[in-house]
Order: C-alpha cells, then structure tokens, then sequence
C-alpha cells in the first residue's frame, strides 16, 4: 500500500482544519483591528512619500478620529482628520492632490480567510483521480 503526497497533505489537512478555523475566524480579525493604525503608517509612509509638501486628508469612520488623529500625528503632523459616517470602523480613505487610496481592513480579513478556508482539501473526481 502506497502513502503519496495527496494522501499526506489530505492527512495534514484534516489535522489542521480546527486550527485553521480558529486563526481565520477568531484571531485573524482581532489581529486586523489591531494593527489598522499600523497599516496606515504603512500605506502613508510607502504612497504618500512623494506627496509630502501637500497634506493628505484622512477620512475615517467618526469614532475613529480622535484615537487615529493622537497615534498619526505622532509621525507626522501632516495629516488632516475628518470623520465620514459613510465608512465603517476599520475602513479609510486617504487623499492628498492626486492619489487616493482607500483601504479596508474588513476587505483584507476576508480575502485572507477565503484563502486560509481554501487550504481544505480537494475532493476526489474522475478528472483528478
């Protein structure tokens, strides 16, 4: 009896599908929602190097302003704040003269979950054995 390497990665698979639910599911947003402030130092610091003489407006969910506006300003006082009841917690859009970017932390969640959920095993069918 042969154990080959669809065997091995179904076996592997299956012994890491409760973990992999509990990082997708539990920890992967927990760990989004914590580093959003982190991500857009990123972003601005990457796509908003050029810009740097012209200001670059955030706009955030309200409820964000005031903690995002004291963790940003600590980077640079370069950022003007306004809260938009249109985005939700965790989304922002960032503009200066000619870039705008808007990134979604919930977005990203899902697209790496979907990904991690991916990971599940194929099933067997005539077309792949």
């Amino acid at each position: 009896m042969a154990f080959g390497f669809a065997e091995a990665r179904l076996q592997i698979l299956e012994r890491l599908r409760p973990l992999l639910a509990q990082i997708s599911e539990t920890i992967l947003p927990q760990i989004a929602k914590d580093s959003f402030a982190d991500h857009l130092v990123d972003v601005l610091a990457r796509d908003f190097k050029q810009v740097a003489a012209s200001p670059v407006q955030i706009a955030v969910h309200p409820e964000a302003v005031d903690h995002l506006q004291t963790v940003l300003t600590a980077h640079s006082d370069n950022f003007s704040f306004i809260g938009d009841a249109t985005l939700t917690d965790g989304q922002a859009l960032l503009r200066s003269d000619t870039t705008h970017i808007l990134i979604d932390i919930h977005a990203l969640t899902l697209a790496l979950q979907t990904a991690l959920n991916g990971l599940e095993p194929l099933e067997r069918t005539q077309s792949n054995g």
